[in-house]
């Protein structure tokens, strides 16, 4: 049974490491984001490359059994060059797993942002070739791609289940643990159940002083209707297994998948999703885009009657 937890390489000792490791917990995922100095000093995250090994090899030594390795692309300051640098260096590691996350700039949510400044971020241009030069050197060697931001070797888990078509995604990213609910414990957490989604609130007095009171600590939250419920299921599954089967659509759902999204298929990308009497399959390029092949069935996004978006494909 996986059993995860995610560090900052910064604030971990190996007695911390050790304890965790004694407590159950078998996989690690560190958030590197970049070994640059001058990238890691404009985002106030300093951390020697020589810090990040020394980490990953004691994880090892605990017999951690699975590692992931979490880099961030489009921070300021990064170059082609300077992140094929980071990529090399994460790859005389050989984690298990490789997370390539876009970086994304919303200082109304996370005002600390603020300080960095427009001129110094790459431009789309500059920030596809970053991601395409780093995710080219993790597939020569040996790591499977898994959409556009999850990269594994072939011995590991979430690699099978790629290819066994049973891999699941959060909002954290894709997942080989299947459950269907998640409990977020602490403030800002994010959680789901079938038929609901909320967040704890974001500041301790008001959480504990909800505890306190034994209600739910939660700021917001949304119901899902029918049509939620419908709408999740197709997005997950496409960006989960790269294809829709029409008739497991109609086994689960009752409806007919074609009647159902008429005007959705209407647009469809065909650079994006082949279209066949019985399927929706990604090709290889939606595969990589798979979020913007996804975006057809957001019914929120196409009626863009909801708050700014900030999940973003590049």
């Amino acid at each position: 049974k996986e059993v995860a937890i995610e560090i900052n390489p910064r604030t971990v000792s190996p007695e911390k490491l050790r304890f965790l490791r004694e407590l159950g917990f078998n996989r690690v995922s560190f958030g590197v984001q970049d070994v640059d100095p001058k990238v890691q000093e404009a985002i106030k995250r300093r951390q020697s490359a020589e810090m990040t090994e020394e980490t990953y090899r004691c994880a090892q030594d605990l017999g951690f059994e699975g590692i992931n390795l979490d880099l961030i692309y489009g921070l300021p300051y990064q170059t082609r060059e300077s992140f094929s640098r980071t990529v090399e260096t994460i790859l005389t590691m050989r984690p298990d797993r490789i997370a390539l996350f876009s970086y994304a700039k919303v200082p109304w949510l996370k005002p600390h942002q603020k300080a960095i400044k427009d001129e110094t971020l790459p431009s789309t241009e500059e920030k596809f070739a970053i991601y395409e030069s780093a995710r080219q050197a993790f597939i020569e060697n040996g790591y499977v791609a898994i959409g556009m931001d999850h990269f594994a070797l072939e011995s590991d888990e979430m690699a099978r289940a790629y290819r066994d078509k049973t891999l699941r995604r959060n909002f954290q990213g894709y997942t080989v643990q299947h459950a269907e609910d998640s409990i977020g414990f602490g403030i800002t957490a994010i959680g789901y159940l079938e038929k609901s989604h909320f967040q704890n609130l974001k500041a301790l007095d008001p959480y504990y002083a909800a505890i306190d009171r034994e209600e739910l600590p939660i700021c917001r939250g949304l119901i899902l209707s029918k049509e939620d419920r419908i709408r999740k299921w197709v997005i997950h599954t496409l960006m989960c297994t790269f294809e829709i089967d029409k008739a497991e659509f109609a086994h689960k759902f009752g409806l007919n998948f074609d009647h159902h999204f008429a005007e959705e298929l209407k647009r469809v990308d065909e650079q994006l999703i082949r279209l066949t009497p019985s399927k929706l399959i990604a090709t290889p390029l939606g595969e990589l885009f798979i979020r913007n092949a996804a975006m057809v069935f957001d019914d929120y996004l196409n009626n863009k009657t909801t708050q700014p978006q900030f999940s973003q494909s590049i």
